[in-house]
């Protein structure tokens, strides 16, 4: 091959990889993993005024919310999420990653397209869903509280520490809660933890602000 060929294939090579690093640059540091209590995220929902009810059976364990590539960031130009692209998974995730109040797949569209494609370059797609479902058959939440005693009740309350520490427990990692405040009852009340990984979702990790919404109370698990 003539010098003058090869380099014009280095430079078409470097053209190449010019326009790949905004997707493969892309800067996180770590992810949260959010798993929802479904009960208290009707109740808030109600509380609040969005919707009078979720509609169908509500599960009684804690379902996936997503996986965010954190610090949070303005989601880029990433590949379209089609119904096709879940099929391996589609039963699994309908089980595991229920949308509450709608269609299932609008969710998961909606999650892959405000946080998935942010991490597009490591975890395509299918390998996205996937890392999130194997992420939560690690993190039992409800089978962790149990464990320490904490299942929800209709009126007893948790101190907010006594749960952030049942759940650290499993993970050796200070996770973070999020709660609503119930209007009724005027206390807050747990619709959400969140776990933190590593980058590349293998560790655990410390997550920011470990009290959330709650404050440094006693919070409810609704029943």
């Amino acid at each position: 091959m003539r010098f003058g060929n090869i380099m014009s294939l280095v430079f078409v090579l470097s053209l190449f990889l010019l326009l790949e690093v905004p997707k493969s640059c892309i800067a996180y540091d770590y992810f949260s993993f959010p798993q929802t209590w479904p009960k208290g995220y009707c109740n808030k929902q109600i509380d609040e005024h969005k919707t009078f009810h979720c509609p169908g059976k509500i599960p009684k364990k804690f379902i996936i919310h997503g996986l965010w590539p954190q610090p949070s960031q303005q989601a880029p130009n990433g590949s379209l999420l089609v119904e096709e692209d879940l099929k391996p998974v589609e039963k699994e995730l309908g089980l595991d990653w229920p949308n509450l109040i709608g269609k299932n797949f609008i969710f998961w569209r909606s999650e892959w397209q405000a946080h998935g494609v942010i991490s597009e370059a490591q975890f395509p797609k299918l390998e996205y869903f996937k890392t999130a479902l194997h992420i939560y058959k690690q993190n039992d939440l409800l089978e962790i509280l149990t464990k320490e005693k904490i299942v929800p009740k209709a009126k007893e309350v948790y101190s907010v520490t006594s749960v952030l520490e049942a759940v650290k427990k499993h993970t050796e990692h200070d996770p973070q809660v999020v709660c609503y405040t119930d209007s009724k009852k005027n206390v807050s009340a747990l619709y959400e933890i969140r776990i933190c990984l590593t980058s590349n979702a293998t560790s655990y990790r410390n997550c920011p602000n470990p009290h959330g919404s709650c404050g440094d109370g006693n919070l409810l698990f609704p029943k």
